[in-house]
């Protein structure tokens, strides 16, 4: 298996203090913090929340790969060359996860996803974080991403309750732009993936057909689930 290409920074849990938290002037809220029993359910069913740790993996899923443009694992050339242009290598594959996070997202049948957020390189979590911390995105993010951002922020939580296609999308981006990642929980479907640096995302899962079913939905939309 591909090591991560990144160095992530770990972040402590912090338990949400409102219960839903509406980011969008619909009737319906793309996005609520996850409650407490939420919470409670996911460690129990995941074991932890901080999968992005792969030290503690050990034993809690019997399947386990990356989500990646290449089906190999590159050389130091290679990465030189191929992934240090963000424009031509991030922006240009972003696409590609926003399909594939439409297809697991069909695939999930309207069930429920959770997610939890931490900003890299960064000593805060994600809860305590403010937006004149994330300045700095604002050119990397396209105006409705960082306002999405922004809503989020401000509900002191970091363990979110995804309702839609267009909320998962817009997590989906935090990643593949490195301003945030997700650690994205589909519990129906025993999988995790990991938001990460480079476009190269872990996935953890433990049923063996949907596992399959992930490699082929990543092949349609011209990526790859490496070992």
């Amino acid at each position: 298996m591909k090591k991560f290409r990144g160095k992530r920074r770990y972040f402590h849990f912090v338990k949400n203090v409102v219960n839903e938290f509406n980011l969008v002037n619909d009737k319906d809220s793309m996005v609520q913090v996850a409650t407490d029993f939420e919470f409670s359910f996911l460690k129990n069913q995941f074991g932890r929340l901080d999968i992005e740790n792969e030290e503690i993996l050990e034993g809690l899923f019997s399947n386990i790969g990356i989500l990646d443009v290449y089906d190999q694992c590159l050389t130091e050339e290679e990465a030189v060359k191929l992934l240090s242009s963000f424009k031509n290598h991030n922006l240009k594959y972003e696409k590609n996860f926003l399909l594939f996070f439409e297809k697991i997202f069909e695939l999930n049948s309207g069930q429920p996803i959770f997610v939890q957020l931490s900003i890299p390189f960064s000593n805060k979590s994600f809860s305590n974080m403010k937006t004149v911390d994330l300045e700095e995105y604002k050119n990397v993010l396209e105006k409705d991403s960082f306002a999405f951002l922004h809503n989020l922020l401000k509900s002191n939580s970091n363990v979110f309750k995804v309702t839609s296609l267009q909320a998962l999308q817009l997590i989906s981006t935090l990643s593949t732009r490195e301003v945030c990642f997700g650690n994205i929980f589909f519990p129906a479907l025993e999988t995790v993936i990991v938001g990460n640096f480079e476009l190269s995302f872990p996935v953890y899962c433990n049923d063996n057909n949907i596992f399959y079913q992930l490699n082929q939905n990543a092949e349609t939309v011209g990526l790859f689930i490496g070992k």
